[in-house]
């Protein structure tokens, strides 16, 4: 189970914790959430959830129809230049790409990957996932090419846009982290991590109404446990908040 995060000024309590582990959401979709290596400047960043790699193929419509060819993107459509589909059930160069990822095979999981893109088989996926193995190599700007890519073949691709948000908020641009975190949350609502990460956003650019809002979201999809750790960090919050209006508010 992921661990409950502190918003900075936040004072660390039991149920805090200073990074984030590795979670699974509760909306019948797997992820499983990635924190690269720190450097010691990194350490004193706010900590947020981190990456979330694709974890099931998304399969096209067209595997449920009876044609069972499709012509390359680039030909007339000539029956010579067809391509076979595959099977519904069968195992395809993402899926295979994803076991060795599973299991830690980083080499073989970057090369099906890649062979998956070249195939076109779930090639926003594919690039998602790409793209957290070059962000954990050290590989910033490969990774930030690939999740582009991802939104580039599909732009509702909400993994991508969450990822994105987190490389943003490393590199501290915190508009564009804002605003793939809220695309992320719009598209899949019941992913708990990115109203977490949304909110902190928020609460570092001062805006803690919304801040709010976005981590009483992720209380209400938070397990018991971790709810109650967010009840404690909004009431940290709603302190910030008034303190801010009353600052605001003339003598």
């Amino acid at each position: 189970m992921a661990k409950i995060l502190q918003f900075p000024g936040h004072e660390a309590g039991p149920a805090d914790s200073a990074a984030a582990d590795t979670g699974r959401t509760d909306s019948g979709t797997v992820h499983e959430e990635y924190e690269g290596q720190r450097s010691s400047s990194e350490q004193r960043k706010p900590p947020k959830f981190g990456f979330t790699r694709v974890h099931r193929r998304r399969r096209s419509a067209a595997l449920d129809q009876l044609d069972l060819f499709v012509a390359d993107t680039d030909t007339s459509g000539s029956p010579d230049n067809a391509k076979m589909l595959a099977f519904p059930g069968a195992t395809s160069s993402f899926e295979l790409a994803l076991a060795d990822d599973e299991s830690g095979n980083e080499l073989a999981a970057r090369a099906g990957y890649l062979a998956a893109i070249e195939l076109q088989d779930c090639t926003s996926d594919a690039y998602c996932n790409l793209g957290i193995l070059e962000y954990v190599a050290g590989n910033a700007d490969s990774a930030f090419h690939c999740f582009r890519q991802a939104l580039k073949h599909d732009q509702r691709h909400w993994e991508s846009h969450y990822n994105l948000g987190n490389l943003y908020f490393d590199n501290g641009q915190h508009d564009p982290a804002r605003v793939h975190y809220e695309v992320a949350a719009e598209i899949e609502t019941d992913f708990r991590n990115v109203h977490f990460n949304l909110g902190l956003v928020l609460a570092l650019e001062g805006e803690y109404a919304p801040a709010v809002a976005a981590l009483e979201r992720f209380r209400d999809l938070a397990p018991a446990e971790e709810a109650e750790a967010a009840e404690e960090l909004l009431d940290t919050l709603r302190a910030s908040q008034a303190h801010a209006e009353a600052r605001r508010s003339p003598d």
